[in-house]
């Protein structure tokens, strides 16, 4: 797997990268591993009326299912919301655009975080990066940090930033790799950088597209962030041969999260025609 980067990367003066999710370097330039938590498939999926609305213990946002092979294209984009730590100490939450995922065990994605994290001495300190998962393959941090100062040095994620992000599926794909060919593809409109990369995934099945804030996972799923409120718009997909915004389609799937009560900690809003978004709000 090669990253290839595009445009010029912004340096973020002050950027802090999450040096306490334990990363280790992948040998890529470029990206890092994080091998503290993941973005998995949907959790406690239940479906409520009609199965156009539902609630998740680890997804919130809108999804979209059709049949195997039909997904080929997911967009959209959203503003990087500031998370506060005084509620949520150690709290995670994750916004990313992808394939897969709901009713199957692969997700193509890519997002951004915003997270409280204990950070060179600091505890509950804001976070904020860009990041891209071929799961179950691990997830990777986008951009160059100074390990030692923490600094951001390139393709840095701050509070406010205006984010777009694509995910697709076309032939060919890496050389000597088999199976389903993804590339994910992040821009930062504010800071003025984009990052694209492409993967094979062999059991990807192509049967969902997902625009979603999500409580991530290590062992479980982590506690969510407050993270206030976030909007996407632009949300559109390509299903079969049918190119079109989310409630364009006949089954878009409402997800609300709920802790291990069933009680409301992320809900999502109606679609809005005009933008083909919505916001997912956080519930203290």
């Amino acid at each position: 797997m090669k990253p290839v980067r595009t445009m010029g990367a912004a340096v973020c003066a002050g950027a802090l990268v999450a040096v306490a999710l334990a990363l280790s370097t992948a040998g890529q330039p470029g990206i890092t591993l994080i091998r503290a938590h993941r973005h998995d498939p949907i959790q406690g999926h239940h479906r409520l009326t009609g199965g156009r609305n539902s609630t998740s213990t680890n997804w919130s946002g809108y999804a979209v299912t059709s049949s195997r092979g039909s997904v080929t294209h997911v967009t959209g984009s959203w503003t990087v919301p500031p998370v506060s730590c005084t509620l949520t100490p150690n709290g995670y939450s994750s916004f990313w655009v992808g394939i897969d995922g709901d009713g199957s065990n692969t997700v193509e994605q890519i997002g951004t975080d915003s997270d409280c994290v204990n950070l060179l001495g600091k505890q509950n300190t804001p976070t904020y990066y860009a990041w891209f998962e071929f799961y179950p393959k691990g997830s990777y941090l986008i951009g160059s940090y100074n390990r030692k100062t923490g600094l951001c040095q390139s393709n840095c994620v701050s509070v406010g930033d205006l984010i777009t992000a694509d995910v697709s599926y076309g032939s060919g794909g890496p050389k000597g790799n088999r199976g389903s060919s993804f590339t994910v593809t992040i821009t930062d409109g504010t800071a003025g950088w984009s990052f694209s990369t492409s993967s094979s995934v062999a059991s990807a099945q192509q049967a969902s597209a997902e625009w979603i804030a999500e409580a991530p996972s290590s062992g479980g799923v982590l506690p969510l962030a407050d993270f206030g409120s976030v909007t996407f718009s632009g949300g559109q997909a390509t299903i079969g041969n049918t190119t079109g915004n989310i409630g364009s389609f006949s089954n878009p799937d409402a997800i609300n999260m709920v802790n291990s009560a069933g009680t409301v900690i992320a809900l999502t809003s109606v679609l809005d025609k005009k933008t083909a978004g919505f916001t997912v709000s956080f519930v203290p």
